[in-house]
Parts: structure tokens; C-alpha cells; sequence
């Protein structure tokens, strides 16, 4: 409309919106079951259900977050009726989001097996050209973290995009320190190799071209046996990790983005 400005990147904090557009598009994403709202479950189609009838339709087993959330905060993977987290999430306004658990590939559960450990993959269109992936980072779970990211207590650890495989020690954010090795698994994690990360840049690159209006995104991929799941896209992606590994990260960063 005349004189009305909008904000686009706000498409990208609706987690069930994006996760239905990307399946639509035939991209591999989580498997979503139902949303919980105002104290309520309900399936996809709006039909209130108690939770343990979505609880049987993920195997038993749901994955419950924030559908609006950063960060990893108030996730959790829920077992039986009988865990008492339930009861807070139907007494938070929410929404939140319940999906299938995953299983990732058993070399990432063999670097920490208490998360989902994910790649995010940056991915750059050049003045509204063909996006290409550009740099990534591996991120770990430790300490009985059921989620991995590095502002919640996660590990980050630079990954080179064509070889797969990680180029740097793991970093902690606090306290802030470099880890060489795993401290749950004892995992060396310079030099681990991350199975399917072609597949998962394919994946991100196609990914990228259903948001033609976006310059760079960060998607979050799983690694599981069949190759690649999109987990989340950020808009707002994290150039701070990036700086950790590469002090000129954004003069090399804008020179990609521009084609110079």
C-alpha cells in the first residue's frame, strides 16, 4: 500500500509458517504435529486433542518449541503424559510448536548424543541472483543440553563448507575458552568430518531461492542418515560467531554479498 513500509524478515520468526512453506515446497523439514495455544492442543487442522494423542502420533515422543523463539529457550523433548513440563507449556499463552522427534546420524551423536547437533549454513544471493553457500559452523550440545546452541551453553566450531569438515577447536561463550576436545565424549572436534554436508548446502541453496527478497539467510540443518532436515532459517544469522574465526569476517563477508 501507498506509504506503508513492512518489515520482511518478519515471515522468518514464525517457525510454523516457514516449516509449512518449506514442506510445501518439497524441502526436508521436522514433521509437524500440532500447536499448543492458550491451554490448548491442538492438531494442524484445529482440532482440539488431549496431548497424549499427539504424544502417540510422534511415537512417543513430541520435540516442544517456542513457535516465535530464539536461542534454544523453553524447548524441550517430552517422553510420557506424566512429565510435569506439560502443564507448563498448557498454562504459557505460547504457542508453541510439537513435532517429531529426530535421529540424527550416528557420527553426530557420537560427537554428543544429548542434542540435535546442527549445521548453520550462510547462504548469499548476489543482487537478487542465484544464492550460494558461503560459510558455515558446526554446533554442539555438552553438558546434558538438550538443545546446542552456543548462547545457551553450546559449543561452536568453524566448518569449511567444501570439505565438511571442522577447521578450529570448539568455543564456549561462557566461560569464554577454546575446547579441543569434547568435554562429555572426549571427541576430537578439529578434524571431525560431518557427514551429507554437500547435501546439506544443496538443500540450504534451494532453500534460499523461495525468499528471493533476502540477501543472506543462516538455515539450521540436522545431519541424519538420508542426508539433510531444515530445523530453522534466521534472518538475523550471527555474524559474531563468524568473527571468532575470521577477524575480517565482514569486509569479506560484504565483498561475497556484492560480488566484488
Amino acid at each position: 500500500m501507498k506509504g506503508k513500509t513492512y518489515d520482511a524478515t518478519l515471515v522468518f520468526r514464525n517457525k510454523l509458517y516457514v516449516n509449512s512453506l518449506l514442506a510445501y515446497s518439497g524441502l526436508p523439514v521436522c514433521e509437524d504435529l500440532g500447536i499448543i495455544e492458550a491451554g490448548q492442543v491442538r492438531r494442524l487442522d484445529g482440532q482440539a486433542v488431549a496431548f497424549a494423542d499427539r504424544l502417540r502420533a510422534g511415537g512417543g515422543g513430541l520435540f516442544v518449541k517456542p513457535v516465535m523463539g530464539t536461542g534454544g529457550r523453553r524447548c524441550a523433548l517430552i517422553r510420557s503424559v506424566d512429565d510435569p513440563r506439560i502443564s507448563d507449556y498448557l498454562t504459557s499463552t505460547g504457542p508453541y510448536l510439537l513435532q517429531r522427534p529426530l535421529t540424527q546420524h550416528p557420527a553426530m551423536s557420537a560427537l554428543y548424543p544429548g542434542s540435535i547437533n546442527t549445521v548453520r549454513i550462510v547462504t548469499v544471493s548476489r543482487a537478487q541472483g542465484e544464492p550460494v553457500p558461503y560459510c558455515a559452523v558446526l554446533r554442539i550440545g555438552c553438558k546434558g543440553s538438550l538443545v546446542d546452541n552456543w548462547t545457551s551453553g553450546g559449543l561452536v566450531a568453524n566448518l569449511d563448507v567444501e570439505s565438511g569438515r571442522v577447521v578450529s577447536p570448539g568455543f564456549r561463550k561462557k566461560p569464554f575458552a577454546a575446547i579441543q576436545y569434547h568435554p562429555d565424549t572426549g571427541t576430537s572436534i578439529e578434524g571431525f568430518e560431518v557427514p551429507h554436508l554437500q547435501r546439506m548446502a544443496e538443500v540450504a541453496t534451494r532453500a534460499h531461492r523461495l525468499f528471493p527478497f533476502a540477501s543472506s539467510l543462516g538455515w539450521d540443518l540436522a545431519c541424519v542418515d538420508s542426508g539433510a532436515v531444515i530445523l530453522e532459517v534466521n534472518h538475523d544469522w550471527g555474524a559474531n560467531l563468524h568473527r571468532l574465526f575470521d577477524r575480517s569476517f565482514d569486509r569479506h563477508f560484504l565483498s561475497a554479498a556484492v560480488g566484488a
